[in-house]
């Protein structure tokens, strides 16, 4: 009996000591980054890690060691204002237009999060005690600055690869001529920057000034794998964990199974997001899209979420899909999305290939990418037409290279040496033992602008280059005029 209580105490010990103790807040108000911020904590949870989860979303199911806060109201808030104005519409907005909304939108949704009286009653809560803070980085760092609060190491969530909104946190490049971005003007402005700082200066009392903060980052889980896009140069606390959120298939419900069974001829999957919903497309896209569909033989699945009427018999919609475990099976054949991040992860990871329709954010760079690897072909929102769309499911279904590379490109994403969870929570846990992991810093988060670009030393050289021309310059002006001076002596 004594043997027996040693052993379970060891082994209570062993478990306390491994267990980490997260505060994870995911605010955004789309479902999709709510996913990947949940899916990786409800995993870290089941490995006995304690977690506080913050977002705008209820749980559905209850996770053991997860701890649900949902900041009630705010959600809620933007759906109502959001509902006369459709997404669609924001195809063609002008690129620094839309910077200035997303600045606009996330200090207005930082402001809202802090000020939460359940955020605010988390923050005066120092008996709970964590040992990392983890926040989703979509230009919401001013979050760290509840890291700093605790006095604890704190580290940032990506929904997308490396970018310029989050590399210079940790001092990686930011190198234009082959690094993408999500729109063209991705500059984040100072005056962003002080905005923010003065919000989280009112919320989170004796908070250090915001560059203060964000340059103290001790770790970027980023949601991409080279598989997604070309290689890009990293800092060691960046971690990518792309495909991490796709799990085994699940059975598929009865009827859905039979149907995709007994299409013979193959499956069209088609939804565009939990946003970027399909009955908020205007009537003539709708009848353009209809039209392209009933030239094919294929059996199309259209995530629509009210009735359609006339619909083409080879056409079937509901207003939900088991999108991960439909795309595992293997009668479907081309996958229409609107190329949002996890959307097109989620194809990849399965090998099926995709014809993009992107409308705005990120949708045009996860696009460009699928199109660059060789698995994707992009209409853009604004030529979207019976024909463009017709063309594209043509090219992708009847040319096998699209197949081939999505096939590829499924092995490289899944080939990976460790499993992207036990990676992130290598990391989590590694930042956390060693108290923020400083020895990960790049010595360039340190370095003022001009001294990261070695400005300062170009410019010393130049000046004295500048110096070394005017001095030889001197020297052989003094000696010409010698020159000349001895010549007129020796003719007098």
């Amino acid at each position: 009996m004594r043997v027996a209580l040693l052993i379970t105490s060891v082994l209570l010990f062993l478990t306390c000591t491994n267990s980490v103790r997260i505060l994870a807040i995911f605010p955004m108000l789309s479902h999709s980054h709510y996913t990947i911020g949940h899916t990786l904590m409800k995993e870290l949870a089941k490995r006995g890690h304690e977690i506080t989860f913050v977002s705008l979303f209820p749980e559905k199911e209850k996770v053991n060691n997860l701890t649900s806060v949902v900041l009630d109201g705010i959600q809620q808030k933007y759906q109502e204002s959001k509902s006369s104005l459709s997404p669609f519409s924001l195809h063609n907005i002008p690129s620094f237009l839309t910077i200035f909304m997303l600045n606009q939108m996330t200090c207005q949704l930082l402001e809202e999060i802090l000020e939460h009286e359940t955020m605010q009653a988390l923050l005066k809560n120092k008996d709970k005690q964590y040992d990392i803070v983890l926040s989703e980085q979509f230009m919401l760092d001013g979050l760290l600055a509840v890291g700093q609060h605790f006095g604890v190491p704190y580290g940032l969530v990506s929904a997308i690869g490396p970018s310029t909104w989050s590399n210079h946190l940790v001092g990686a490049p930011d190198i234009p001529s082959y690094m993408g971005s999500i729109i063209t003007e991705n500059k984040v402005h100072t005056s962003f920057y002080t905005r923010m700082n003065d919000i989280i200066q009112k919320y989170v009392p004796n908070s250090p000034h915001i560059y203060d903060i964000i340059y103290n980052t001790s770790l970027i889980i980023y949601n991409s794998d080279v598989a997604l896009s070309q290689p890009l140069p990293t800092a060691p606390n960046m971690i990518e964990i792309g495909g991490f959120h796709v799990l085994p298939p699940k059975k598929l419900p009865d009827d859905l199974q039979k149907l995709l069974d007994n299409a013979k001829n193959g499956v069209i999957y088609f939804s565009m997001g939990s946003v970027m919903k399909s009955k908020l497309l205007p009537l003539e896209k709708r009848q353009e899209i209809l039209k392209a569909l009933s030239k094919v033989k294929e059996t199309v699945l259209w995530k629509f979420e009210e009735n359609l009427p006339d619909l083409p018999p080879n056409v079937v919609i509901k207003d939900w899909f088991p999108q991960t475990d439909l795309l595992a099976h293997p009668n479907v054949k081309v996958f229409i999305t609107h190329g949002g991040r996890l959307s097109t992860i989620e194809a990849l990871y399965r090998g099926v290939p995709i014809v993009g329709i992107p409308v705005f954010g990120d949708q045009t760079m996860n696009m460009a990418n699928a199109v660059s690897c060789g698995h994707g072909v992009m209409i853009p929102y604004g030529d979207l037409s019976e024909e463009t769309l017709t063309n594209a499911l043509k090219e992708v279904l009847h040319n096998p290279k699209y197949s081939i590379s999505a096939k590829h490109g499924s092995s490289v994403l899944q080939d990976q040496i460790v499993n992207p969870i036990d990676k992130a929570e290598y990391w989590i846990e590694y930042v956390v033992k060693y108290k923020g992991a400083k020895h990960l810093r790049l010595a360039s988060v340190d370095l003022a602008w001009y001294q990261h670009a070695s400005l300062d030393v170009i410019l010393f050289l130049g000046v004295v280059d500048l110096l070394l021309v005017w001095v030889f310059y001197k020297i052989a002006r003094r000696l010409c005029c010698r020159s000349k001076k001895n010549k007129k002596q020796k003719v007098n």
